[in-house]
C-alpha cells in the first residue's frame, strides 16, 4: 500500500492497517494489527506515528518490521533504517532502537527490552519464506494458522516445545508444510 505522504506498507497474513485518506497537518497517524513493514517517507515537520495494542511507534524516517498479533503475548518491532521510538501504551516504558535491533514490549507486564535482531528472519515473510529456525512447534501452528486459516490440536502438550529448524516457501499448501 502506497499511502497519501508516499510512505510505502506491506502486511503480512492476518494483519490490519487503517489510516485516512490524507494525513492532517503536524501528525501521520496509522493503526496497525498484525505484521506488516514500513518504508517511512522521511518527513521532520510531521512525525509518523503508529499505534498497535499495547505500544506506539514515532518515526521520522525508516525502514521497521512490526509484529504483534492478539493470541500472541508480546510485540516484537525490528528496525532496518533510520531510528525509532517504541512507547508502551501506558506511557511509562520506552526504548530507542538504532538500525539493526528489536525491541519487544511484553504484553503481560509492559515492560520493554532492546536486542540485536536476525534481519533476515524478522522480514522473510516479505520473500514469500516461511522461516522455522529455532521455533516451537507451538509458534509454527500458530503462524500456520493465519497464513492458511487452519486450526491445529494437540494430542500431546509436550510436543508444543518441540523446536524445528530450516523454512519452506509460503507458495506451498497446507499439506505440503
Amino acid at each position: 500500500i502506497v499511502l497519501s505522504d508516499g510512505s510505502h506498507v506491506w502486511l503480512n497474513s492476518d494483519s490490519r492497517l487503517h489510516f485516512p485518506s490524507a494525513f492532517k497537518a503536524g501528525e501521520r497517524r496509522v493503526f496497525v494489527e498484525g505484521e506488516v513493514y514500513f518504508e517511512v517517507v522521511d518527513d521532520a515537520r510531521r512525525p509518523f506515528v503508529v499505534e498497535m495494542g499495547v505500544q506506539v511507534i514515532t518515526v521520522l524516517g525508516t525502514a521497521f518490521n512490526i509484529y504483534s498479533y492478539d493470541n500472541v503475548y508480546k510485540s516484537v518491532t525490528t528496525l532496518f533504517t533510520g531510528s525509532l521510538k517504541v512507547t508502551g501504551k501506558d506511557g511509562g516504558r520506552e526504548a530507542t532502537l538504532i538500525p539493526g535491533q528489536q525491541s519487544v514490549l511484553d504484553h503481560n507486564t509492559g515492560e520493554i527490552g532492546v536486542r540485536e535482531a536476525d534481519m533476515a528472519d524478522d522480514i522473510a515473510w516479505r520473500r514469500n519464506i516461511i522461516n522455522l529456525e529455532k521455533r516451537t512447534l507451538e509458534e509454527i501452528t500458530a503462524y500456520l494458522s493465519r497464513i492458511y486459516n487452519v486450526e491445529f490440536k494437540y494430542l500431546d502438550d509436550n510436543a508444543r516445545k518441540v523446536r524445528f529448524r530450516g523454512d519452506v516457501t509460503r507458495s506451498a499448501d497446507v499439506e505440503t508444510v
